[in-house]
This record gives C-alpha cells, sequence and structure tokens, in this order.
C-alpha cells in the first residue's frame, strides 16, 4: 500500500511541476521594467513616508556635526535647558574601599553643599572608585579659585583636592 503511494506521489510531482514552474516563471514582472526598489517606490504617485523620531535624537545629531565639544542641549526633569559641554571641577573626594567609600562620598557632598551654599557637588561611581566632584567651571582658573576656597573651608579635605577636566552642566 505505501509502495503504491509513494509511486502516485512521485509520478505526480513528475508530471505536474514542470507545468507549475512554468507557470510561475511566465507570472514574474519583468525586472527590467524598475532598475530598483528605490526607483520602484519613488516611481508610485500616491503614497507617504514619514519618519518619526524622539526629539532627544534630534539634538543628540545637531551635537555630534558640531563636535564633541560644542556640546548637547538637555532638558532636565524641572524642565530647564541645561547645555553639556568641556570643563572642569574640583574632585574633593576618590577612594575605592568598598565598606567606607560610599559612606563617605556622600557625607562630603552634603558638607560641601550645605556649607558652599550654591555650588552643586556631584558623586560618581566609576568602578572602583567612589569620587565626589565640586562645581562647573569653564576654565581652570575658576576652578583654581574655587579649589582655594573649599581647602580653606575645609582644612580636612586639602588633601584630596584636585582640579580634573570633565563634562560640565551649564
Amino acid at each position: 500500500m505505501r509502495l503504491y503511494s509513494a509511486i502516485a506521489v512521485t509520478a505526480f510531482l513528475f508530471f505536474m511541476c514542470p507545468a507549475i514552474g512554468a507557470q510561475s516563471l511566465s507570472e514574474q514582472p519583468d525586472s527590467t521594467a524598475v532598475g530598483s526598489i528605490v526607483e520602484a517606490i519613488n516611481s508610485r504617485e500616491s503614497g507617504t513616508v514619514s519618519v518619526i523620531q524622539p526629539e532627544g535624537l534630534d539634538v543628540r545629531m545637531r551635537a555630534s556635526e558640531t563636535g564633541p565639544d560644542a556640546g548637547a542641549s538637555e532638558q532636565s526633569a524641572s524642565g530647564r535647558q541645561s547645555t553639556r559641554r568641556a570643563g572642569y571641577r574640583v574632585q574633593v573626594y576618590s577612594d575605592n574601599n568598598v565598606t567606607t567609600a560610599k559612606a563617605n562620598a556622600e557625607y562630603r557632598r552634603r558638607v560641601i553643599q550645605q556649607r558652599m551654599g550654591g555650588v552643586r557637588a556631584y558623586i560618581s561611581f566609576e568602578s572602583p572608585y567612589w569620587r565626589v566632584r565640586v562645581g562647573d567651571y569653564r576654565s581652570q582658573a575658576e576652578a583654581q579659585v574655587a579649589m582655594q576656597e573649599i581647602q580653606s573651608a575645609f582644612p580636612a579635605f586639602a588633601g584630596d583636592c584636585r582640579i580634573v577636566r570633565e563634562r560640565i552642566n551649564n
């Protein structure tokens, strides 16, 4: 029984496949009529192509066209417009002690912000170091003045203070 079924299927395929293949070949469009897919899409008179992108992508694209030091404009959660550019900060703490570094970094940031008023202090973690950096200074001279103020206000931090080049908020 199986042998007869196999022979019947083989005979069907042998006689019918050339007809199916010839029919599908004759129905294919002429490939020389249109040079490329782009030309085929553009030759259609109806239809629209829309590109939808987030606003942040447009900002980043403009920033990459002008170079890395020009900065990208960002909007914070409070709605305030800020620009990131190359500048300087005063580093007042850097440590990699697993048990104490994070707590010490938070303490120094809190103390500096409380005593120095409008100065912003930033905590960062770049494995394995916890760091505290203060201010957003455009020039090294501004950062130098700020570092001297920090050293006089916090003599215990004086040994850890140094100026570092970093992307700043403006």
